[in-house]
């Protein structure tokens, strides 16, 4: 089932869709600090970080409608950056 048949469906319940919705608006927020740090210059792992966020965001966004394989390829890479040490807290990452 893709996501507009996901919505427009009737046997669907409305909290099922919100939550979906809810998934997507992390994901979005996951994918904008993944962009965020790429631009950070003060981050010596801006990439890794990147990756590390991005590849978060899209699994919230995309979650539902991924096939198993495709998820499971992307959460392997989700964990390459922490396991490499290449994701670091920068604490002046202004966000807005």
């Amino acid at each position: 089932m893709n996501p507009i048949q996901f919505y427009t469906r009737v046997d669907v319940t409305l909290s099922d869709k919100l939550l979906e919705v809810m998934y997507c608006i992390i994901g979005l927020i996951s994918m904008y600090v993944a962009f965020k740090n790429l631009k950070d210059k003060e981050n010596k792992n801006n990439v890794g970080s990147f990756i590390f966020w991005f590849d978060l965001g899209l699994m919230f966004v995309l979650g539902k409608w991924l096939p198993a394989l495709v998820d499971g390829i992307l959460l392997i890479i989700l964990v390459l950056p922490p396991i490499f040490k290449k994701v670091s807290l920068v604490m002046s990452l202004n966000l807005l």
